[in-house]
């Protein structure tokens, strides 16, 4: 598809073929500068960002704000479109969701030592089990 020339002029280049969908033919997109370099990271889905309590409102809302899909030819690119704007959503929600996790981290653990420390003073079961779930808290503070 290139050559000597092609490759001299554009170094960078490179081209990218769509599916097909139901046609035989495939939509190309050549890019002829270099694409930029920064910390662009690709989205990971954890699952308890779904415990969040507005993961569903904000899925429902995002999901409902683009036009509906029906069986076409663009329904993959609507799909697409969806998908990448519940990804920014999603990236937002979870900066939110999950900034203070050192705060969280050191709450559950002082409160970890205070429940261990009254469990020693005071050996009840009561105590030992309230002492134990502060252990778990301290250990698991994202579930």
């Amino acid at each position: 598809m290139v050559d000597i020339c092609w490759i001299n002029a554009s170094p960078h280049s490179y081209t990218t073929f769509e599916s097909g969908d139901v046609s035989d033919h495939m939509l190309m997109h050549t890019q002829l500068r270099e694409v930029p370099h920064g910390n662009i990271k690709s989205f990971k889905f954890f699952n308890h960002v779904a415990s969040h309590p507005r993961f569903l409102e904000v899925v429902s809302r995002v999901w409902n704000d683009i036009e509906p899909m029906f069986h076409s030819r663009s329904a993959v690119r609507r799909f697409y479109e969806k998908l990448n704007s519940l990804k920014s959503e999603m990236i937002s929600h979870t900066g939110d969701m999950f900034r203070d996790f050192p705060g969280s981290d050191k709450e559950a653990y002082e409160e970890m030592c205070t429940k261990q420390t009254k469990a020693m003073q005071n050996p009840q079961t009561s105590s030992f089990e309230a002492a134990s779930d502060a252990w778990y808290h301290s250990n698991y503070p994202k579930e």
